[in-house]
């Protein structure tokens, strides 16, 4: 410590020691003097000569804040070129801030260290200077096997816009391909269009991330970008995917069109365990068609990823044609589109007879034998258009759907009204299962709720 301020002394002096040829260290420990001695360097108050004859490719130091400061300029001023080897250990209490403005001096210095092939930068607070290590590597100024050597197979980084578009070329160029974990945190400059360029640029490398177990992704306008998380998925590039965060995410009209470009491609990860789309409902605007989604569905080979267990198109336009297409493309149990779907969520989606009965026969080209819960509430359904619906299914089609949801429909305004609805859906459900059908959907048990309108709501034993 003793060493550390008197070259600091020297840094802060006003000429230095301009004329010095020997500097001798013995009996103290040089390593916690390295980055002062830099700054000396670095502010013109030490000849070169003298950092180079100790220093002369091999950087051993520990420094707080203030040392890691000095280095950063000794850096940027190009003193560091000639390094092979970089150590900086115990700097811990640093704080990630200077670990950023120690990469960006990087980044901003002529040369920055074309000479490194080691570096080791240790301390808690290097997990969140990720994306601005990453950004200096992008920048050229420092050898690409040095980044696999920092992150052989994890990354964790908090960022700006800045450090995450210089991680979106590392990430494009393939310098990150051996990743297993990344876990990205955005800070309030990183907007929607800053995260579609991240996850873009692993479409647009050559590989991908082809090791990636798990993805972490946080920060202000992740939920927006779930169209290029849905081509991302759907594009081959991360194969090895098990885990992604958020689980759920938002789609407009131009995120369903991406996805079903996914679904279409097939290239969804086979492990990954669940991943869930929604689509971005506003107040008084005509819904988002989840028309392409459904044509992409039919045109698949695989249909809907097993990831997918869950869809909601809740206040979605689901569309004639889409369904029509659906249908066609069907090919009872082992041709199934939905052979893993679990729960389907139509509420809200303008649904009245005529498209009900084309529901009814998009179930029975494609047998749903997992799928538990189905909400239809919210719509325009009759009771007429229910029974041309459950006369459409066979015995097979929804085996195991347990919760069956009606509540709300348009034109039940009155009590008695509702009670007659949910009379006659009790007998279309009776007569249903005496054919064998919905045996998951026991009629004793559809309840009324007073608090909702017209609901009907079948429960499971």
């Amino acid at each position: 410590k003793v060493l550390g301020e008197v070259l600091q002394a020297i840094a802060e002096s006003e000429k230095g020691l301009p004329n010095l040829t020997l500097i001798n260290f013995g009996g103290t420990n040089i390593m916690f003097a390295g980055a002062a001695i830099a700054a000396a360097l670095a502010f013109g108050k030490i000849p070169r000569n003298l950092f180079t004859n100790l220093f002369p490719s091999h950087l051993i130091c520990t420094a707080d804040a203030a040392g890691l400061k000095g280095l950063a300029g000794a850096i940027r001023g190009g003193v560091l070129e000639k390094m092979a080897s970089l150590d900086l250990f115990g700097c811990g209490n640093a704080g990630g801030d200077v670990f950023k403005e120690l990469t960006r001096a990087i980044a901003e210095s002529e040369k920055g260290l074309p000479n490194l092939s080691r570096i080791r930068l240790e301390g808690p607070d290097i997990l969140g200077a990720g994306a601005a290590i990453v950004a200096a590597f992008a920048s050229g100024k420092l050898p690409r096997e040095v980044l696999t050597f920092l992150f052989p197979s994890d990354l964790v980084s908090d960022s700006d816009a800045a450090g995450f578009r210089g991680l979106a070329g590392a990430l494009r160029g393939g310098w990150l391909e051996n990743l297993t974990f990344l876990e990205l945190r955005g800070d309030e400059s990183v907007r929607k269009e800053v995260w579609e360029e991240v996850i873009d640029a692993i479409v647009e490398s050559e590989r991908g991330l082809p090791k990636l177990r798990r993805m972490n992704l946080d920060g202000p306008g992740i939920l927006d970008a779930g169209a290029a998380v849905a081509v991302a998925l759907g594009s081959g590039k991360l194969p090895s995917l098990e885990y992604v965060k958020p689980s759920h995410l938002l789609l407009d009209d131009e995120g369903v069109k991406r996805l079903g470009e996914g679904v279409r491609g097939g290239g969804f990860p086979s492990g990954l365990l669940s991943i869930d789309f929604r689509l971005r409902c506003s107040s008084g605007q005509m819904g988002v068609s989840a028309g392409p989604l459904l044509k992409a569905l039919a045109e698949s080979e695989a249909g809907l990823p097993s990831c997918m267990r869950v869809l909601s198109l809740k206040g979605g336009r689901l569309g004639e044609e889409a369904l029509i297409s659906l249908a066609e493309s069907g090919g009872g149990v082992s041709g199934s589109k939905f052979s893993h779907l679990e729960l389907l969520d139509l509420s809200k989606c303008e649904i009245d007879d005529p498209l009900l009965r084309k529901l009814g026969a998009v179930f029975r080209a494609h047998i749903c034998s997992k799928l538990k819960r189905l909400d239809l509430g919210c719509n325009r359904i009759t009771v007429e258009g229910l029974s041309v619906f459950f006369d459409t299914l066979t015995p097979a089609t929804l085996r195991n759907l347990s919760h069956l949801h009606l509540k709300g429909q348009e034109g039940l305004v009155f009590e008695i009204n509702r009670k007659q609805f949910e009379s006659d859906v009790k007998d279309l459900v009776g007569r249903a299962k005496s054919e064998g059908k919905l045996p998951r959907l026991p009629v004793e048990h559809i309840q009324d709720n007073s608090n909702s309108r017209g609901n009907v709501h079948a429960v499971a034993t």
